[in-house]
């Protein structure tokens, strides 16, 4: 996990922070294992992780795992496996080759989760309302059990060259090329003089309905160089590299049209659950059935990357490190809208710098200091369409200031900690006297301070505690109703997170965990509040003998209802209640 802006490293986007999944090598280390499992809400799981080396210069792997379960919303359920072979090539010492196929298909129902509740006199920042759960339960599906559903099926290939010329410099190139097919479908709380949320009397909430298709292909090559050298005393790490990439796609999307022939219809909150028929229609000019003048999209498009970078660590001495870098981003996008087969194309050209100054003042202890610049081109992180008001946006800034320290306690304890100052600017405003215009004029500081203490406070206790504070705060309008003061959707002041292992014997370990998330808004117009919530997890870990493992695992003990997300007011998701797993593995 990467946090903070990251265009150095990853270049478009990823101004909060990122997950980078790594796949599992064929390292010529002899594994064989299998686990399955089971528990709440039918869960299934069986996974199968075999590799060795096949002779002194081939190692193969294989990874496959299947998982079935239903939820603990009405109606909702979950498929979806994978494999993934990998081999990988040693032709002389300094070489290695690495090559990869991954298959991958989930499929599930789509659920955007409960509307709000709406107030007498209607909800403002000042009086904002809360999620809405018919009686309190939390499992009420607000959709359609025949039509939700969302697809996806990947297919990535990857080869990877890894060479050390043994005078300092090594190179790793690799090249991807993936297929993403994408489809999901939706019957949802939205639209209509409701908006979306339930009406003050609790007699009336509107669905609206969906489907929408974005298939993409990728192909992208990297290649990095790393040299380490000195200059007189100081010690040089080198790194420099390309990315050229090309993605490219269809966004579609259809209207549902229900019975009454409009996009929206009327249903009691209390059963919510809609059975009937949906007809999906492309609207692609005038007026929609609720007066909606907004296009379904219907987009073909292209985006070619080309990137450059360069940082160096410059150590002075075992103290003193600093590390300074740029990257260089040119994004070609185009894209053709099918509704009016006219064809847009923008460039941006970015530059994207670093700095950090690292120092020592003990072996076992290091305090930094950084700098660093992201960027978010204004067709957003999916470049999937362009129209006419996005075409003139200039790209989204993520400019990020950050004090540090870790300490290591003792050699199996970590303490680190950081400050930090985000500011976001560039953000889209739209132009209430032009439809579809935006003014980039929309900001957003967010500060926070965090830390944590992983590792073992004994031989046999393990524990990882962290605290979290966040301001993310509004600073500039994006709307009539995001102004300044209000806090950035579904951040907290406050998260706080604290688990432990101890292990009682060779064979038996316990683990116990809490988890506390402060408040927060549905959206950064503050109008529907989330309610904090304290969860508990709980574990027991056996060590039979040396091939066989098992555990049981409890998460949220005390049944605890909660909502974990929301995208938006009016698609509120909670999360599920006391959920048990039973899994065993064995090595043969």
């Amino acid at each position: 996990m990467l946090k903070g802006p990251s265009a150095l490293t990853f270049g478009r986007g990823a101004g909060g922070g990122v997950l980078n999944r790594t796949l599992k090598e064929a390292d010529g280390t002899r594994i064989y294992q299998a686990t399955g499992q089971t528990g709440s809400w039918g869960d299934r799981r069986v996974t199968l992780d075999a590799g060795q080396a096949i002779n002194e210069k081939v190692a193969a792997r294989l990874n496959v795992f299947y998982e079935g379960s239903d939820a603990f919303r009405d109606f909702n359920h979950l498929e979806r496996y994978g494999i993934n072979p990998t081999v990988t090539l040693k032709p002389d010492d300094f070489t290695k080759i690495k090559l990869s196929y991954e298959y991958y298909h989930d499929g599930r129902t789509a659920d955007r989760g409960n509307p709000s509740q709406g107030l007498p006199g209607g909800v403002t920042r000042f009086n904002p309302t809360t999620p809405f759960a018919p009686n309190g339960n939390l499992q009420t599906f607000f959709g359609s059990p025949s039509l939700n559903t969302a697809q996806a099926t990947v297919q990535t290939g990857m080869a990877i060259i890894e060479h050390d010329f043994q005078n300092g410099l090594s190179v790793r190139n690799g090249a991807m090329a993936a297929d993403y097919q994408k489809f999901y479908q939706n019957v949802y709380p939205t639209g209509g003089p409701l908006a979306g949320a339930v009406n003050a009397a609790d007699t009336a909430v509107n669905l609206g309905a969906y489907q929408h298709t974005t298939n993409r292909d990728n192909f992208f090559n990297q290649t990095d160089f790393t040299y380490k050298g000195w200059t007189g005393p100081i010690a040089h790490t080198v790194g420099f590299g390309t990315e050229f990439g090309r993605q490219t796609g269809v966004d579609i999307r259809n209207t549902g049209v229900f019975p009454n022939g409009t996009n929206t219809i009327v249903q009691n909150p209390f059963a919510p659950t809609y059975f009937g028929p949906v007809t999906f229609v492309h609207h692609f000019t005038g007026t929609n059935t609720d007066g909606v003048t907004t296009p379904d999209s219907n987009s073909k498009y292209a985006l070619n990357v080309e990137s450059g970078y360069l940082r160096d660590t410059i150590e002075f001495s075992r103290a003193l490190q600093l590390i300074v870098g740029t990257r260089f981003d040119r994004f070609e996008m185009s894209a053709l809208d099918m509704n009016t087969n006219l064809n847009r194309n923008r460039t941006d050209n970015l530059v994207s710098p670093q700095a950090a100054v690292l120092l020592k003042p003990m072996e076992t202890m290091s305090v930094y200091t950084a700098y660093s610049i992201s960027y978010l081109p204004a067709s957003g992180d999916q470049f999937s369409s362009l129209n006419d008001g996005t075409l003139i946006l200039q790209p989204q800034k993520f400019e990020n200031t950050e004090v540090g320290m870790k300490w290591n306690i003792n050699p199996k304890l970590l303490f680190s900690t950081a400050i930090y100052n985000l500011n976001r600017t560039n953000q889209p405003i739209a132009d209430g006297n032009n439809p579809g215009f935006f003014l980039p004029s929309g900001t957003t500081l967010t500060r926070g301070f965090e830390a944590s203490l992983v590792g073992y406070v004994t031989d046999q206790w393990q524990s990882t505690l962290g605290y979290a504070y966040t301001d993310a705060k509004i600073t500039s309008a994006t709307s009539a109703t995001v102004v300044p003061g209000n806090r950035v959707q579904l951040v907290p002041y406050n998260q706080f997170a604290w688990w432990n292992k101890y292990q009682f014997t060779p064979m038996w370990a316990a683990a116990l965990g809490i988890i506390y998330f402060g408040d927060s808004f549905a959206s950064s117009d503050d109008t529907v509040r989330l309610p904090s919530f304290v969860r508990f997890d709980a574990g027991v870990y056996a060590t039979i003998d040396a091939n066989w493992r098992a555990q049981l695992t409890v998460e949220n003990i005390f049944n605890r209802g909660y909502w974990a997300s929301a995208d938006g007011n009016n698609n509120i998701s909670p999360d599920q209640g006391r959920t048990v797993r039973v899994q065993a593995s064995y090595r043969f």
